[in-house]
């Protein structure tokens, strides 16, 4: 870690001096100003502000959810970041903001058995600021953010905001977005000599001066783990506000695999936004998309060359009111809260998927769109609220892995009660299944008082989930215990849900290996059994039997083949059969 020089008062007087606006109209001032509040509102609250009350009730958790930490009530727990191991999804990292009156800090859990356990790693971001910047008092923090690449590297990121020199100035804060590693799953981690994405100075009057890299806000992270050229390349978007106060834009900066810092401020979409997320497909297309503040509408951007040029934004939907507190306040974080997600590496590569939510007077809406194009053209919008009794909904996130996409949102009834849900897809999201409730207690903003833009209570809008190819891993944070607002974890297992694995303990035969598992044209098993005649029967989730073969095992382990390759995609149920019946089944994915 470096220690960086201070700051002097005279260097920042003539900072101040360059705190300059050109190149706008007023609208547009204003609108950025705006932003720029709503940004320095959102990370610079009080430590502990959000709930004095003591701890009651216990950890709970249920077949659906679970609390990830054992917090009290009077800790804060708000914007989670999830992701998991593309070589391994046993392995999963999971953070989020926390504060109490000791300060502000973003704790890393892992856990190696696909989220059934946590454990706090030792990772501490008050300890890296402090040595950073012994002399500053923290303002203000928040958008934790995760990747993690098929050779075993997981990064993070973050942003800190700090009073320069212990404060003096009052009227400047010292911004910066962080980044660490790791390469033991989560366990423990790393930092390079310049762990800083960007670094900048914010006016109290909502402007930013001439220092550095200006205010780079809610980024988002990606790696490339296409196998192609770009293997390992990891990308940044991100909103910045430049230095030199001119219109903000969305950008992305991208860290060379090999390379131990980022590279430039790539412009992708010219317009603020709140929400600026990254993907990369298993072609090594870099996709961005966001809210665009100046027209209203949700863009998507690409890039096929590593992020070094962006191709002109294409409108996936619209976002007619995403100014926040505006119309309705469910729960003091209203905000269109993009979320993207590609069809990851067991895909083609052609599909996006979209959600965000909106806010036209006195209600909320969500909406969803994809993509079988690669992002030129796009979907109608799906209204969530239809699919929930027109309930509102919100915060949704979206998660995909091949033709499999899954949809987790927050639902509100006309009693302001509630729970979180998910919808699934195994047709690109042309078709979804009825929504599943997975939370295990509902939560009721109004009743705690969060529904009120002045609130000191506050839940994030930066939620995530994230898929393999069978299970959905989902992060939200709710006030179930009627207090305050805690962090949650959902594993859903879309393959085997409502499907019996069975292994009869006194069988005359012995599944060794199942595999590939997924395939697309046929599955080889390795048997241990006695000889005798045995059948392979492959049925679909409806009980059809697709495939059936008999054959001759000899005294030993054998070996046998079945094609598949005349099945449509979807999950089937293989099971094998002696002369007394089903000694063994399990689950197999065809691709």
């Amino acid at each position: 870690m470096k220690l960086y020089p201070q700051i002097t008062p005279i260097i920042l007087g003539l900072l101040c001096s360059y705190s300059i606006t050109f190149g706008q109209t007023p609208a547009q001032d204003k609108l950025k100003r705006e932003m720029i509040r709503h940004a320095l509102e959102e990370k610079m609250g009080e430590p502990g502000k959000e709930n004095d009350k003591y701890e009651r009730g216990s950890r709970g958790t249920t077949i659906y959810d679970e609390r990830v930490s054992a917090n009290p009530v009077n800790v804060g727990e708000r914007e989670i970041s999830v992701c998991y191991d593309p070589a391994d999804s046993n392995h999963i990292v999971l953070s989020y903001m926390e504060s109490d009156t000791s300060g502000f800090r973003f704790p890393i859990f892992y856990s190696n058995d696909a989220g059934s356990t946590w454990t706090r790693s030792n990772f501490d971001t008050k300890v890296i600021r402090n040595v950073d910047f012994p002399d500053r008092g923290v303002e203000g923090f928040g958008d934790p953010a995760f990747a993690w690449d098929k050779n075993g590297t997981v990064y993070f990121a973050w942003i800190y905001i700090e009073y320069p020199l212990g404060r003096p100035p009052a009227d400047s804060i010292y911004w910066t977005t962080n980044w660490a590693y790791s390469t033991d799953n989560g366990h423990t981690w790393l930092l390079k000599p310049n762990h800083f994405i960007a670094e900048g100075l914010v006016h109290t009057n909502n402007t930013v001066y001439n220092y550095k890299d200006g205010m780079l806000d809610r980024e988002w992270f990606a790696v490339d783990n296409s196998g192609g050229p770009h293997q390992g390349n990891l990308y940044s978007s991100f909103t910045l506000y430049p230095k030199d106060n001119t219109n903000a834009f969305t950008g992305v900066r991208t860290k060379v695999a090999g390379v131990d810092t980022f590279g430039p401020v790539v412009k992708a979409i010219n317009s603020s936004s709140n929400f600026a997320n990254v993907e990369v497909d298993k072609n090594g297309v870099v996709h961005v998309s966001a809210v665009n503040y100046t027209t209203f509408k949700i863009n998507h951007t690409k890039s096929t060359d590593a992020g070094i040029t962006f191709s002109t934004p294409v409108v996936v939907g619209n976002a007619g009111n995403v100014n926040h507190y505006s119309n309705h306040v469910v729960h003091r974080r209203e905000s269109p809260a993009v979320n993207m997600a590609t069809d990851g590496m067991a895909g083609s590569g052609d599909h996006v998927h979209i959600v965000w939510s909106d806010f036209p007077a006195g209600t909320v809406k969500s909406y969803y769109a994809h993509s079988d194009d690669g992002g030129i053209t796009w979907s109608p919008q799906l209204n969530l609220n239809t699919l929930m009794a027109g309930n509102i909904t919100l915060m949704p996130t979206v998660a995909a892995n091949g033709n499999n996409v899954s949809i987790s949102f927050t639902s509100v009834d006309g009693n302001d009660s509630a729970n979180y849900y998910q919808i699934n897809s195994t047709d690109n999201g042309t078709t979804f299944s009825s929504p599943t409730k997975i939370s295990s207690a509902s939560c009721n903003y109004h009743a705690i008082g969060a529904a009120s833009a002045t609130s000191p209570l506050s839940f994030g809008d930066y939620n995530r989930s994230v898929r393999s190819l069978c299970n959905v891993y989902a992060t939200w944070e709710d006030c179930r215990d009627g207090q305050s607002s805690k962090v949650y974890f959902s594993k859903t297992n879309y393959c085997t849900e409502g499907v019996r694995e069975i292994n009869r303990i006194n069988g005359t035969a012995q599944l060794l290996e199942m595999c590939p598992n997924p395939t697309s044209d046929k599955v080889t098993l390795k048997i241990q059994s006695i000889a005798q005649e045995m059948s392979i029967a492959i049925m679909d989730m409806t009980g059809h039997e697709a495939v059936r073969k008999t054959f001759h095992l000899q005294a030993g382990t054998n070996e046998e083949t079945v094609s598949v390759a005349g099945l449509a995609k979807g999950v089937y149920v293989l099971s094998l059969n002696d002369g007394e019946g089903v000694i063994v089944t399990r689950t197999l994915v065809v691709r």
